[in-house]
């Protein structure tokens, strides 16, 4: 028994789903506290600037989820050795080679693209603040946000070349040393500044590691053996970029511009309220994602084998557990409310109204019950469900056209529930059309 433990802890895809459960827990644990030590103020600020980071939806364009694809297929005849140097024969591994120089140059032109809009959208949302020290803070933030940027193509090219445990690892300590620092200094009264501090060690941290052990192979990949290496970026890059780009900056409309909008143009205390709200239900659907993301490689090898049978039943299976999951949370998460008003009643106050968070749990539950359908039909190594994005991206673009001018957020959170209601249902006759 003891073995089989150890077995399964040692298993990569045990390690990727608890170094994710791990983030999302810290991630879980440090909105709380957020909520019980900043002012109302500092609480809209705090979701509002982290609901701001996803703008580099607009810049990375499915680069990275695309990038993933290319350097796996691109690996021939690859040995990592012992001191983290890559042995193979250059030829055969040209386009490797090519793909480096092409993420690093895409990555470079757009951290520095991301700043330039980063720093713009920050001072447009918060310029009604007049408050010199937050559009200073928000500077600052946005640069060391910019740079973190930058490490995105080393987790992708480790990953893909067999080191994703690695890439666990690495992800989990910038993570945690991320939301420790930032408790830490939140505990030590230094305010919103608290974030800017996490932010710079927890990047120096994650430089000196990739510095100190991971040095030749960064190296040898992005800038040793260059020369003459061109990716034809248009003609095998973007056809499968701009489908995953528009999904992406889609889910970014529908999930994470509520706050900044809420903030700007209707109310900034109930923004932190929002914003709050908002991070609890992304960090279950990571939840949720993270539980279905072995089964795209097991969905493909089954449907390459025409046992449909057996797809249907993982599927189901899966809609089923998140279902009962779904079901849980949303109690424990009204148990803790339930708790709050009883014991810390100033705390309970800013949290949304409960019947609006019920919305959004339902809207989310919709969400989370096509997951493992999307996961199904992205198994093909296509973008089936970008019509659906658009539309629901417009759906609510509208809505929150609508609950701005009417400085309304209960026509936002409706609007909100009424997008997934109207195409929610279409994913899964997308899935009854594909299984038939």
């Amino acid at each position: 028994m003891k073995l089989n433990i150890r077995n399964l802890f040692n298993h990569t895809s045990t390690i990727s789903f608890v170094s994710k459960f791990l983030i999302l827990f810290f991630n879980f644990f440090t909105s709380f506290v957020v909520l019980f030590n900043l002012s109302d103020l500092e609480q809209a600020l705090y979701f509002t600037i982290t609901s701001l980071f996803f703008i580099q939806t607009f810049v990375e364009l499915g680069f990275n989820s695309v990038l993933l694809h290319f350097v796996a297929n691109a690996r021939k005849n690859l040995f990592l050795g012992k001191s983290m140097t890559l042995e193979f024969n250059n030829e055969s591994n040209h386009e490797l080679f090519s793909l480096a120089k092409f993420s690093k140059l895409w990555i470079i032109c757009s951290s520095l693209i991301l700043f330039i809009i980063l720093l713009i959208s920050g001072l447009f949302v918060f310029s009604d603040l007049e408050d010199y020290k937050i559009n200073n803070l928000w500077i600052y933030i946005s640069i060391f946000f910019s740079l973190s940027f930058i490490l995105q193509p080393i987790y992708i090219f480790f990953d893909a070349i067999g080191m994703l445990r690695s890439v666990c690892y690495l992800r989990l300590i910038q993570n945690i040393s991320l939301n420790i620092c930032f408790c830490y200094f939140i505990f030590s009264n230094f305010g919103l500044e608290s974030f800017l501090f996490a932010q710079i060690i927890a990047f120096s941290l994650i430089f000196l590691i990739l510095l100190l052990k991971y040095k030749n192979l960064i190296m040898y990949l992005f800038f040793n053996n260059l020369k003459g290496c061109k990716f034809n970026w248009k003609d095998k890059f973007f056809p499968m970029q701009w489908r995953i780009g528009i999904s992406s900056i889609c889910g970014y409309l529908l999930f994470f511009s509520y706050t900044p909008l809420v903030f700007k143009y209707i109310d900034p205390i109930l923004a932190g309220k929002v914003g709050f709200m908002f991070s609890i239900l992304a960090g279950y659907r990571g939840l949720i994602s993270s539980i279905l993301n072995p089964y795209v490689s097991k969905y493909a090898f089954l449907i390459s084998r025409n046992k449909s049978t057996m797809v249907n039943k993982y599927i189901r299976r899966n809609t089923i557990l998140i279902f009962y999951l779904s079901i849980v949370f949303i109690l424990f998460y009204y148990l803790i409310t339930y708790i709050l008003k009883i014991l810390y009643f100033s705390t309970y106050e800013r949290l949304l109204d409960p019947k609006l968070t019920l919305i959004l749990f339902l809207g989310n539950f919709l969400i989370c019950l096509s997951l493992p359908i999307s996961s199904y039909l992205r198994s093909f190594r296509v973008e089936p469900l970008m019509k659906l994005s658009i539309i629901s991206a417009c759906m609510a673009i509208l809505g929150n056209i609508f609950a701005c001018y009417y400085k309304s957020i209960d026509l936002m959170v409706y609007f909100f529930l009424l997008t997934n209601i109207a195409v929610v249902p279409f994913i899964y006759f997308k899935y009854k059309n594909k299984a038939n």
